[in-house]
């Protein structure tokens, strides 16, 4: 990993959990998209507009077009930031990701339920476009087979590494047991954020908009005692 500071794992894991929320958020909540996962939005375009839905083909589109614009404005914000500047580069693209998702989170609690499909192109942009920021943040980190956003790569590295330890011990790389670990946390972390928006959703809808707000607000104010290097 890049020696970014000491929180740099610590906020790896915490935006993987986010990310598992919000994609929550954005699937059962919003309309069936997907607001940090585009690899599954890649799929949903290509399945509607093979069948002819153009309707639900614009709105996955629409996402995929925030998330852009999210990674966009996070990746102008970050230029010029050395890596060794983690924490003052991710203070200040999260500030900017909290606010969007506080805004998220107060609009769709205020929201009847009736009104949130009709208010979509208005909601998911407040998601997909801090995901996409979140994930411009999480670009500057290099650690070996994990991301916050594609977990099929991190569980096919994880998978790869297990079977070297199993099977080829001796030719391993020092590290990776630890590396494993992480990939292993990375993956029940954004399945946790999942599952607590799943959970929400049943018996407590109003507040899923505050779980990864919550999260990435926590991160921010981790942040700000923090000098830059």
């Amino acid at each position: 990993m890049k020696n970014l500071g000491h929180h740099a794992t610590r906020d790896l894991m915490m935006f993987c959990f986010v990310a598992g929320s919000a994609d929550a958020a954005g699937f059962l909540g919003v309309g069936h998209v997907f607001t940090s996962n585009m690899t599954g939005n890649l799929v949903l375009l290509g399945i509607e507009c093979g069948q002819a839905q153009w309707h639900p083909a614009l709105k996955t589109l629409y996402v995929l077009v925030m998330f852009a614009i999210g990674v966009g404005v996070g990746s102008r914000l970050t230029r010029g930031f050395s890596d060794r500047a983690w924490d003052l580069l991710v203070r200040r693209l999260t500030m900017i990701e909290a606010g969007l998702l506080i805004l998220f989170a107060v609009f769709w609690a205020l929201t009847t339920e009736e009104r949130r499909l009709v208010h979509f192109y208005d909601l998911i942009p407040f998601l997909a476009v801090a995901m996409g920021i979140q994930s411009a943040a999480m670009n500057r980190l290099t650690i070996a087979g994990v991301t916050n956003t594609a977990m099929t790569g991190t569980l096919t590295n994880l998978m790869v590494g297990l079977e070297g330890v199993l099977f080829n011990a001796s030719g391993q790389e020092p590290n990776v047991r630890q590396r494993a670990k992480k990939q292993m946390f990375t993956i029940v972390l954004y399945c946790g954020g999942a599952t607590a928006n799943g959970w929400l959703m049943l018996h407590a809808s109003w507040a899923i908009g505050f779980v990864p707000a919550i999260f990435v607000t926590w991160i921010t104010l981790s942040h700000l005692g923090n000098k830059a290097e």
